[in-house]
C-alpha cells in the first residue's frame, strides 16, 4: 500500500459528450483508478465561555468541556448545547406556529436524550435527572452568539469576505473532489455527519438520542491502493477503519450511522457523476418500456386476481394498487430503530376502509412520515380480495400477509423482465406529465412566463399523484399569497395603461400558481428531478420554443445533459 500526502488534486475535465462515448458498465468494474484525499471530519468542540452554565436545582453547574473519552466521543457540555439548540429552535418556530410541539415536552425525546447524556456525565455526576436541569442560560447565549455572528458577517469588508471564501474553497479543493480514471469529479457531501441530536420524521423511536462524533476508525475508504490518502483529523494523524479497493462500487467512503447502524456512503456529486447519470438514463428507459407494455401487463395481473392460489391473488392485487396509486413498495422495519412508516407491502387492515360501490379509502403514514390518504373505486374482484384479507376484523393484520418487497419484485419480473415496483412511480410521473404537456403546447409567441406556468401546473399534478408533499405546511405562506393576489387584482383594476394591466396580470398568474402549490403543500422538485423523464421536458421546450433554463437549474442541466439533444418529436 502507498500512502499519499493530502494535496490539491489535478486532472483533466470530463469530456462534454461522455455519455455518447462511454457505456456505463452495469456489472463488473466501474473504474480502473480512483484517487481522493479521504473525507472531512467534524471540528473539535468549541467550549462555552466559563460564565455560561446550566443550572441544576437552581444552582449553576459547570460541565466538563474537554473530556470526550466516552462512547459518544462528545463532552458533557457539548451534549447540553445540543439540547439547548433544539429548545431554542422550538421556541423560535413556536412563535410562528402556536400548534408546534416542543421536543422538551415529548417524554420519548427527553428519555432518549437523558439515557445518552447521563453516560457522558458519568455515574458520579451531581446531575441525577433531566427535570432539574435549567438550560436557559445556554439557550440565551446561543441566541446572542447567533446574533453576533450575523452582525459580524454584515460588517465584514470585501477583503474579509474574499478571505473567508478562499478558506472554504481551499478545504473544498482538498476534500471535495476525486479523480476517477484520470478525470476530476466533485464529491457530494464530503464531510461526515456531525454529532448532534437525532430528530427523525414523525414519532421516530430514536428521537432525542445523541449521534456520536464519527472517528476515523469508523470509516472505510474505497481508493486505489497505490494512492491511499494519509488519515488526518483536525490536523492530527490518525488511522482509517479500513481501506478497500473495490472496482465494482462507486462510493468514496462509508461508515455506519451511529444509531440506526445503516451504512452511510459518500458518493460523487449526483448531478456530475456519470455513474448516476447513466443510472438515470437506464431508469427512464425502463419506465418507458413499462409504458409500452402496460396493457399486456394489466391483462396478466388481472387474470391472476382470480387465481386459486392465495399468494398469487395477493401479489396481483398489490400490483393493481401499484398501477393505480404508484405507492412506494415498502420494506420490513425494525420497530426499535425505525419510525412506523408504511408502504404497499406493509399496509395493515387498519389502513383501509371499505365503502359502498366498491370504493375504498387507503390512509397511512408513508416515507418521511408524509400522510397518504385517497378514496377511489376498484374493480369488484379487487374489492373482494382486499375485503377477504381483512374479514377477520383484526386491524393489526397485514393487508398482504404473503407479500413483501422481494416477492413483489419477483412477481413483477414474471410480467416483464427487469420490472420493479419503483419503475411504476417513474412511469406514472412521466406519463402524466407527457399527457398534460401534450394538451398544453403554447404558440411560440406566448410569453415565457405563461409557458413556464403550463409546465408548473403539470408538475403540480404529478406531485399530487405521487403524494410528493412537504412535511409541514405553512398557513402563513398561503395567507400572504392570497393577500398578494388581492393587491395585484386591485392594481390591475386601477391600471391606467395596457402595460400596467399586463404587468399586474402576470403577477396574479405567478402568485396563483404559487398559491396552488402552497395550498396542496406539494414538493414539485422531487418529481421534477427524480421521477420525470427529462426527455419529455426537453422535447416540449423545443416544441414550445421555451428556454430549458426556465425549467431546470444549473445542477439539473448538468445531471440531465445526456437528454438535451432529444428532438421535439420525441414521446415517452
Amino acid at each position: 500500500m502507498t500512502y499519499c500526502d493530502i494535496k490539491k488534486l489535478t486532472a483533466e475535465k470530463r469530456e462534454a459528450k461522455w455519455w455518447l462515448e462511454q457505456e456505463n458498465k452495469k456489472q463488473g468494474d466501474r473504474w480502473t483508478t480512483l484517487q481522493h484525499n479521504g473525507i472531512l471530519f467534524s471540528p473539535e468542540y468549541e467550549p462555552l465561555p466559563p460564565n455560561i452554565m446550566v443550572k441544576y436545582n437552581k444552582k449553576p453547574v459547570k460541565l466538563d468541556s474537554k473530556n470526550s473519552n466516552n462512547s459518544l466521543n462528545i463532552t458533557a457540555e457539548e451534549g447540553a448545547v445540543f439540547l439547548a439548540q433544539k429548545m431554542e429552535q422550538d421556541d423560535r418556530l413556536a412563535e410562528k406556529d402556536k400548534k408546534r410541539k416542543k421536543a422538551i415536552d415529548d417524554p420519548v425525546f427527553t428519555t432518549n436524550f437523558w439515557n445518552d447524556w447521563k453516560k457522558v456525565l458519568g455515574p458520579n455526576h451531581i446531575i441525577k435527572d433531566l427535570k432539574g436541569v435549567d438550560f436557559s442560560p445556554v439557550q440565551k447565549y446561543i441566541v446572542e452568539r447567533s446574533n453576533n455572528k450575523k452582525s459580524a458577517k454584515k460588517a465584514m469588508s470585501k477583503e474579509e469576505k474574499k478571505e473567508e471564501k478562499e478558506q472554504k474553497d481551499a478545504v473544498k479543493d482538498l476534500y471535495g473532489y476525486a479523480v476517477i480514471d484520470g478525470v476530476k469529479i466533485p464529491i457530494g457531501g464530503y464531510a461526515v455527519q456531525p454529532p448532534g441530536l437525532y430528530i427523525g420524521h414523525g414519532n421516530h423511536p430514536l428521537r432525542g438520542r445523541i449521534k456520536k462524533r464519527i472517528q476515523p476508525t469508523d470509516v472505510i475508504i474505497n481508493v486505489s491502493k497505490t494512492n491511499i490518502p494519509k488519515c488526518s483529523i483536525n490536523g492530527k494523524p490518525c488511522k482509517w477503519g479500513a481501506v478497500v479497493e473495490d472496482h465494482e462500487v462507486t462510493w468514496i467512503a462509508s461508515y455506519r450511522h451511529p444509531l440506526t447502524e445503516e451504512l452511510t456512503h459518500i458518493f460523487l456529486k449526483r448531478d456530475e457523476s456519470h455513474f448516476v447519470c447513466s443510472s438515470d438514463q437506464e431508469k427512464f428507459e425502463k419506465a418507458k418500456k413499462l409504458g409500452e407494455n402496460i396493457e399486456e401487463i394489466r391483462k396478466k395481473y388481472t387474470k391472476d386476481l382470480s387465481s386459486s392460489k392465495s399468494e398469487t391473488r395477493q401479489l396481483a392485487t398489490a400490483v393493481y394498487l401499484l398501477d393505480v396509486l404508484a405507492i412506494r413498495p415498502g420494506t420490513e422495519k425494525n420497530e426499535e430503530k425505525e419510525s412506523d412508516t408504511l408502504g404497499l407491502t406493509t399496509l395493515k387492515c387498519s389502513n383501509i376502509k371499505f365503502d359502498i360501490g366498491n370504493h375504498v379509502t387507503i390512509n397511512f403514514s408513508g416515507k418521511s412520515s408524509i400522510e397518504f390518504k385517497k378514496k377511489f373505486k376498484v374493480s369488484s374482484i379487487v374489492y373482494k380480495n382486499l375485503q377477504g384479507s381483512c374479514e377477520e376484523k383484526d386491524k393489526k393484520k397485514e393487508l398482504f400477509p404473503n407479500v413483501n418487497a422481494t416477492s413483489l419484485n419477483g412477481y413483477l419480473k414474471t410480467l416483464l423482465p427487469d420490472l420493479t415496483a419503483k419503475n411504476f412511480r417513474t412511469w406514472k410521473a412521466s406519463s402524466i406529465l407527457q399527457e398534460e404537456l401534450d394538451e398544453n403546447i403554447p404558440d411560440p409567441d406566448t410569453p415565457t412566463y405563461e409557458k413556464k406556468l403550463m409546465y408548473d401546473r403539470a408538475n403540480i399534478k404529478v406531485a399530487l399523484e405521487l403524494n410528493h408533499k412537504k412535511l409541514g405546511g405553512s398557513s402563513d405562506r398561503v395567507e400572504k399569497l392570497k393577500e398578494k393576489i388581492s393587491e395585484y387584482k386591485e392594481k390591475k383594476k386601477n391600471a391606467k395603461t395596457p402595460k400596467q394591466k399586463a404587468s399586474a396580470q402576470k403577477s396574479i398568474d405567478l402568485n396563483t400558481a404559487k398559491l396552488e402549490e402552497a395550498e396542496n403543500n406539494v414538493a414539485t422538485s422531487t418529481s421534477k428531478v427524480n421521477y420525470i423523464s427529462p426527455q419529455i421536458v426537453v422535447a416540449w421546450c423545443k416544441k414550445a420554443e421555451m428556454p430549458i433554463e426556465k425549467i431546470y437549474n444549473k445542477a439539473s442541466l448538468t445531471k440531465f445533459i445526456w437528454a438535451m439533444s432529444t428532438p421535439s418529436t420525441w414521446k415517452f
